[in-house]
């Protein structure tokens, strides 16, 4: 996490509810989070705590249990001040040694009061804020509960969200509010609206970041400002008074909700950032499908906090402090980018990832995955690292295992064997090379091989998301970007009249200019996966005009990034580049996908069985079925040594020598039908027929026919893509003149041989 030498930092924590049982729990969290965030270096500047700093909840249960019921009024009161007295110098003792521990001196930090820390007195309810404001005086600067204080970088405006139980009518204390906002009380609706007046004092300052501290976020604040989403805002003075205090450079900062951290998040206009998480949970806190809903919750205790920088008399970069219990009750921190921006560079990349990459993934966990947020709670990835179970994960690297070769960057061969996670190897390399100072001069970290559909992308996609939920939990630095280039929005500016360097050049620069952005912000560099390339860049005008030059000129002008490099290997009969091949850089290293060849039946289990059985099984699992998948696991893994699937025979049959995961994924209606009395010729014939059948309705013409054609032009006439769509019909021969009739499918077939 690299940091500006000008900026500083606020740590924003939430809803404690110390008490006696909490108090172990709680110093050994503050303790996890001190230690990480002086082992990172961060200085923090201003502490934050939004509210509920005390547990009162069980307090009326203590009493009855102690005293029994038939208490008087004042009895019980003097029995409920012994409690709160002792449980807020339990936290006085909590937070003064995490204050310590921060180095963060007593007139920064500010408390706001939360529903717990009122005191719900029968006899003396005017002194229901009174311990709490005690409290204040020992540990901050200040004891109004709804007041401004101006700090040295920070205006900071604090409201008491308690002053009514009754959400029907306001809970804050409005005339407080009015007094310290100027503002002027209408008559009409003297108990919650106003007009904001002038605030000069606070708007003359701009060079401060304003934040609003309270304990509650703004549609739980009164029933009037509650709306749905997507109706229109409702403008009331209220909140016309708050948007002028904030004055587009600041902050809603709160909590109660006991959420995972929703930083920036607009209610209102208004930029929200929620945190906290009580140290004991009174009950489970888990969704109801999430992964670790059969876990003991004292087993898995999750509490997020917001780190907030500020740059330039702004709000830079944003984390989320993670903190995990751990079964023998020790504390974990981690920091990590906010959910927002993983989401972000999520979305900037989703659209480019096939669909076989969520289908394996939605295979191993029974889930869908239509966005980052239930992608990063519920994958295969987070049960891997929480260490829970691995078998997910080496299931999908186990297959990649099967066909996957590395090169190291001294020319050795890099061994898998049955503990190897391919995922966090290649990860462990690109995270190497990222910060290595021997690598600072090599960009290029892998170059990918294969042939066409031997699984690259598919296994990218993959990579991909495997990096990003890393960085999301910060255990790399570095952000991951997928493009691939095989997309429609390059298609349609071809079909458009582009030519394909220029289609290339104005997708992908888009593409690094708003992951740039992002990075900046993030103060972090790139790690670019580039798919969809040709090993020759077969289809350019010249070597200048490149497919792959393109996209190197643009990620040379980026400040901090290195790349992963996907080729695909054309294997046309006759059909080859005239232009020399490319060469690479040799310090990279290289992953080949290669073919699996087709053996005789065997008594032994072979890598082709393994093979097809991997990608048949997996085909069959539908993604949000669970019923069968741990009696077909186990089947297979009891017959896995003597028993294969019918599908090797048909593919046998088909005289295949070998295969790739892109033939039997586009081949498996048909290997799911085959018969085991069917003969050679007729499964073969049937399987040409196919394909035939394909190029007609994809293509529009007989592709057998059509291929020897483009092989001659381009092969021994020297064509490339941009001077074949120059070409005019007139001046043409007889198979120019029938390719040219279907010009505007020459890209789909031939860039990317993509029978869709």
């Amino acid at each position: 996490m690299r940091q500006d030498v000008n900026s500083f930092y606020i740590l924003q924590v939430s809803d404690f509810h110390i008490s006696e049982e909490s108090k172990a729990s709680a110093q050994n969290a503050l303790k996890a989070v001190t230690d990480k965030i002086n082992e990172m270096n961060i200085n923090i500047r201003y502490l934050i705590h939004t509210g509920d700093i005390i547990n009162s909840k069980d307090i009326s249960q203590k009493i009855e249990e102690m005293h029994g019921g038939e208490l008087k009024n004042e009895e019980y009161d003097d029995y409920l001040d012994e409690i709160i007295e002792q449980r807020f110098r339990i936290a006085e003792e909590i937070i003064g040694e995490f204050k310590n521990n921060l180095d963060v001196m007593q007139k920064n930090i500010v408390i706001c009061c939360g529903n717990h820390d009122k005191v719900r007195y029968k006899t003396r309810k005017a002194d229901a804020f009174k311990p709490f404001q005690k409290f204040l005086k020992n540990i901050c600067s200040h004891t109004d509960l709804t007041d401004i204080y101006k700090l040295d970088d920070l205006n900071v405006l604090v409201l008491n969200t308690n002053i009514s139980d009754d959400k029907k009518i306001t809970c804050v204390d409005c005339e407080n509010l009015k007094k310290i906002l100027s503002v002027e009380l209408q008559e009409e609706q003297s108990s919650w609206f106003y007009t904001y007046g002038e605030n000069a004092t606070v708007l003359e300052e701009e060079s401060k970041v304003n934040l609003i501290v309270a304990h509650q976020p703004l549609y739980d604040i009164c029933e009037q400002i509650r709306l749905p989403y997507g109706s229109e805002t409702q403008t009331t003075d209220f909140l016309s008074a708050l948007q002028d205090f904030i004055n587009g450079n600041g902050i809603y900062l709160c909590g109660d909700k006991h959420t995972s951290s929703i930083a920036a998040s607009y209610i209102h206009d208004i930029p929200h950032y929620f945190c906290g998480h009580p140290f004991v949970f009174e009950k489970s806190n888990f969704f109801s499908d999430c992964v670790h809903k059969d876990l003991v919750p004292s087993q898995k205790s999750e509490i997020d906090y917001n780190l907030i920088e500020i740059r330039d008399g702004k709000t830079g970069q944003v984390r989320k402090i993670h903190l995990v219990k751990k079964e023998d009750d020790s504390w974990k921190c981690q920091v990590h980018p906010i959910d927002m921006v993983v989401s972000n560079l999520y979305e900037k990349s989703r659209k480019y990832i096939v669909k076989n990459s969520f289908a394996l993934l939605a295979n191993q966990s029974s889930a869908r995955y239509n966005s980052w947020d239930n992608l990063s709670w519920r994958n295969l990835f987070n049960r891997l690292d929480t260490g829970i179970t691995a078998t997910e994960l080496k299931e999908i690297s186990g297959f990649y295992g099967l066909f996957c070769r590395l090169k190291g960057n001294l020319n050795e061969t890099i061994e898998w064997n049955d503990k190897t996670n391919i995922f966090y190897q290649l990860c462990q390399i690109v995270t190497q090379c990222m910060h290595d100072g021997k690598y600072f001069n090599m960009q290029n970290i892998i170059n990918i091989r294969g042939d066409y559909s031997s699984g690259k992308s598919t296994f990218l996609g993959l990579f991909y998301i495997y990096l990003l939920y890393r960085y999301s939990y910060g255990k790399i630095d570095y952000i991951p970007a997928y493009f691939n280039i095989e997309n429609d929005d390059i298609l349609n500016k071809i079909q458009a009249g582009s030519t394909y360097a220029s289609a290339v050049k104005q997708t992908f620069f888009s593409f690094v200019e708003e992951v740039e952005k992002i990075a900046q912000g993030e103060h972090t560099s790139v790690c670019y996966i580039i798919d969809g390339l040709d090993e020759q860049d077969i289809w350019s005008e010249s070597s200048q005009d490149s497919i792959g030059r393109v996209a190197l000129d643009i990620l040379a002008e980026t400040n901090n990034s290195k790349y992963i490099m996907s080729f695909c290997q054309n294997r046309l009969a006759r059909f080859k580049n005239t232009m020399s091949a490319i060469k690479y850089y040799e310090k990279s290293y290289v992953m080949y996908f290669n073919t699996i060849s087709v053996k005789e039946k065997e008594v032994k289990n072979s890598n082709f069985v393994q093979f097809v059985k991997y990608i048949i099984y997996s085909n069959q699992k539908e993604c949000d079925v669970k019923g069968n998948k741990n009696n077909e696991k186990e089947v297979l893994e009891r017959d896995a040594s003597f028993c294969e699937p019918k599908e090797c025979l048909a593919i046998r049959k088909l005289r295949r020598l070998s295969i790739n995961p892109g033939f039997i994924y586009h081949n498996y209606q048909y290997l799911k039908e085959c018969k085991e009395d069917d003969s050679v010729n007729m499964v073969y014939m049937r399987y040409i027929d196919q394909q035939h059948q394909i190029c007609l309705d994809t293509l529009g013409y007989n592709f057998v026919h059509y291929a020897p054609a483009m092989a001659y032009l381009f092969t021994y006439e020297g064509y490339t893509y941009e001077r074949f769509k120059a070409i005019s019909p007139s001046t043409t021969v007889y198979w120019e003149q029938r390719i040219l009739e279907y010009s505007h499918k020459i890209y789909r077939t031939f860039i990317f041989i993509n029978y869709k």
